[in-house]
């Protein structure tokens, strides 16, 4: 959070030193939920940057749109928001993201209620009545990790397969820079897995480590080994997703393997993957008294 400070605005704005404060310490309490839409918005638009449509389509699905906050105003604070000299692409990046609902904050809370409102007290009912309706766009990035990644079946599947899978890898690495850089990568899911552009994306952003420099980030996108490993998970989650009668009964981890399946022609292998004979300890009614 420190480092997406350094590039915000929100100084310029003239607010009172202790309120500055209070709000900071607002956005400090939601860093991680915030985080979590940011990132979520990046992948489900043009990762890592968010584009105006995408963005105010979100807008209007958090109601932030009404009489008074309309379209013109809310494509004002976007451009606002993005328009340093560190950010010449003019890219939605996660400090944008929160100089923006400061202004969104003030544009929708405290401007028509001035004598009422402070910049914190507008900044919080923006978070808690608007920004966070949606509670699935929080589920998506460590959450997900938690619950369908990180288990047992799926680690077992990575270790069994993981000689061909950091052969992969380093196929497709820069044998210069030592980085898989991410246009390969989507290329590679979507030549192999046949997935389309924007679930590679998707997958690509959201099995990303937290990058604090975002603004360096943007221009030489890469992504890690382990990374990549999660890559392959979702990709399988949402290439598989549908509920369809060949993938409603299919466990995840097998989705996981037909991804791996899918990669390994890619350096010359046309066998399937190794699968993991699951291991089932019985307890007898005397044993389960101990």
């Amino acid at each position: 959070m420190d480092h997406d400070l350094k590039w915000w605005k929100v100084p310029k704005m003239k607010i009172p030193p202790d309120d500055y404060v209070k709000m900071l310490r607002v956005i400090t309490e939601n860093y991680l939920q915030l985080k979590d839409i940011i990132l979520w918005l990046q992948c489900k638009s043009d990762y890592p940057s968010v584009g105006l449509v995408d963005f105010t389509k979100f807008m209007k699905s958090c109601e932030l749109l009404d009489n008074f906050v309309q379209s013109t105003r809310l494509d004002q604070m976007y451009l606002q928001s993005i328009n340093t000299l560190m950010n010449n692409q003019g890219s939605m990046l996660r400090y944008a993201f929160l100089e923006f609902i400061v202004r969104a904050a003030y544009c929708k809370y405290k401007e028509r209620r001035p004598d009422e409102e402070t910049f914190t007290s507008s900044l919080q009912k923006l978070i808690n009545q608007n920004l966070f309706l949606d509670e699935k766009v929080q589920s998506h990035w460590h959450m997900f990790r938690c619950k369908h990644i990180w288990t047992l079946d799926i680690d077992d599947l990575l270790k069994a397969n993981i000689e061909n899978l950091q052969i992969i890898f380093e196929t497709y690495t820069n044998k210069k820079t030592k980085n898989f850089k991410y246009r390969e990568c989507i290329d590679l899911f979507m030549k192999y897995c046949l997935v389309n552009l924007t679930t590679a994306k998707y997958c690509f952003g959201m099995s990303k480590m937290t990058n604090i420099n975002e603004v360096g980030y943007i221009t030489d996108m890469t992504i890690d080994f382990v990374e990549f490993l999660e890559m392959i998970c979702r990709v399988g989650w949402e290439k598989f997703s549908k509920k369809d009668a060949t993938s409603s009964n299919v466990e995840f981890v097998t989705k996981v393997g037909y991804i791996i399946d899918d990669l390994l022609p890619s350096i010359g292998v046309l066998e399937k993957h190794i699968e993991v004979q699951k291991i089932v300890i019985e307890v007898s009614e005397s044993e389960s008294d101990y």
